[in-house]
């Protein structure tokens, strides 16, 4: 060996030295996270199978729960282009038929056609139910079917031609909710048709008063649209006539107090007029039987006639 390789040998011995302690501290430190990693790992796996034992059952019996609520609502069919045909029997001509597996029956079969449940899809993709459907026209890529029942009044109206959802079952649960709605909107329209009733009762009443009392008014208050041979009383009414009497009333009742009381005056003078006359008669006695005491000569007769009145 040269000197230049000498002195290389002793320059690049301390350093590759130092360049491999370096790379083992790193190797070493690279080893101790993937160890720790692996330990935290190892850790996890462990719990989560435990967690996942204890899991099992549970996921189990949500397994069990799902597949019974899918049961209970048996299949579903998408009818898309579905339309509607109104009337007394309104019908919805769904989009989907034998082909798809909906209302299908065994070869040789003889048996009512199912009934379905129909769902109608809204513009914002919610679904509203529309109830239970009778199948009448079952073909290969149609379905015609009707409600179970006579639809409510307005009810075949708010049906839209458009995607429709159709179903072969719905749990229990749900269609007694529906029917008790039913049950309540029924009642509810018979309760409303018959207070509707009672208020055209009230309103034909209502009219036959206020007929009446536009007669009462018209005699009370006069006709100008009467007959004209019809009576004062019918062209002016009772209360114009009434006045009328009444004052004609109030002359004579006037003219009679009038007479009342020179009556009672008259009769007040008779009565002084009579007692004067008695006071007369008694004293003309008085003085005729003094004097057939002194005189022998006959009394005159006494008249039994009254004595003229006094004129004053």
């Amino acid at each position: 060996m040269n000197l230049f390789g000498k002195i290389c040998a002793f320059f690049l011995v301390p350093v590759s030295a130092a360049c491999a302690l370096y790379l083992a501290g790193r190797l070493f430190d690279v080893r101790s996270k993937y160890q720790a990693k692996y330990d935290t790992l190892v850790q996890t796996r462990d719990k989560n199978q435990a967690q996942l034992k204890t899991l099992e059952p549970e996921v189990a019996a949500l397994d069990r729960q799902i597949s019974l609520v899918q049961n209970s609502w048996g299949q579903e069919w998408t009818a898309p282009n579905s339309s509607v045909q109104g009337g007394a029997e309104p019908i919805i001509d769904l989009g989907v038929g034998m082909s798809a597996g909906l209302a299908t029956q065994p070869m040789g079969a003889n048996k009512p056609l199912p009934t379905v449940f129909v769902f109608a899809t809204t513009p914002d993709g919610q679904s509203r139910y529309l109830g239970d459907f009778d199948v009448v026209d079952p073909r290969a890529d149609r379905t015609g079917v009707k409600l179970t029942h006579p639809p409510l009044a307005g009810e075949s109206e708010t049906w839209q031609a458009g995607l429709f959802r159709v179903r072969d079952l719905i749990p229990i649960a749900h269609r007694s909710n529906f029917y008790e709605l039913r049950s309540q909107q029924i009642q509810m329209d018979q309760k409303l048709q018959t207070e509707q009733d009672l208020v055209r009762l009230k309103d034909i009443e209502i009219a036959g008063s206020k007929k009446q009392l536009d007669s009462r008014m018209a005699e009370l208050n006069g006709n100008p649209n009467a007959l004209p041979e019809a009576s004062e009383d019918v062209k002016e009414g009772l209360v114009k006539s009434l006045a009328k009497e009444e004052g004609v009333r109030d002359v004579e009742q006037a003219q009679v107090d009038k007479l009342r009381r020179e009556l009672s005056d008259k009769f007040a003078e008779l009565q002084t007029l009579l007692a004067k006359n008695a006071q007369i008669v008694e004293q003309m006695e008085k003085e005729r039987g003094v004097a057939g005491d002194r005189q022998t000569v006959d009394a005159k007769p006494l008249t039994t006639s009254l004595p003229l009145p006094v004129s004053r």
